[in-house]
């Protein structure tokens, strides 16, 4: 009986931590003001939504990081998605120039830190990211480039 009781407790253990969220693509399209499938995950190994902005000294050389990698990888491995929390627009576009950004996708967040997105994915500190899957899960979130290197391996 005991021997039953720590199996099934094993099981439920498991089935929590197995659960895998997925991102709400649908609801970052919605907030960036875009068509509802303009950004998804689908078409690419992975997706990295980045939250930043041009006065964060750890975002702007994570950035930096970021598109070495973005450079270095095949097309259709890696998408990311910028998300600044910029409240100056001239700021942020010039640290997208300045850093020599290529990133598809670059959007700014009027609302910034009072923005739903941000307080729906308790966005806290910048830089935040959240690495997701072709499938639209998420892998990970706070993911260096090094970090991401190992989920393409």
């Amino acid at each position: 009986m005991k021997r039953l009781f720590i199996v099934s407790a094993i099981l439920v253990f498991l089935s929590a931590n197995t659960k895998t969220d997925s991102f709400d693509f649908g609801r970052l399209n919605a907030e960036l003001g875009l068509e509802q499938n303009s950004i998804s995950s689908k078409g690419f190994e992975l997706t990295l939504v980045e939250f930043w902005a041009s006065w964060c000294a750890p975002c702007r050389t994570q950035n930096l990081q970021l598109q070495e990698l973005l450079d270095s990888l095949p097309t259709n491995t890696l998408q990311v998605v910028g998300v600044s929390l910029d409240a100056d627009s001239l700021r942020w576009r010039k640290a997208i120039r300045n850093d020599k950004l290529t990133w598809n996708h670059q959007y700014r967040l009027v609302d910034s830190w009072q923005s739903p997105l941000v307080t729906g994915l308790k966005i806290k500190k910048l830089p935040s990211n959240f690495l997701v899957n072709h499938k639209g899960e998420i892998l990970s979130t706070d993911v260096t480039a090094m970090r991401i290197q190992r989920y393409l391996k």
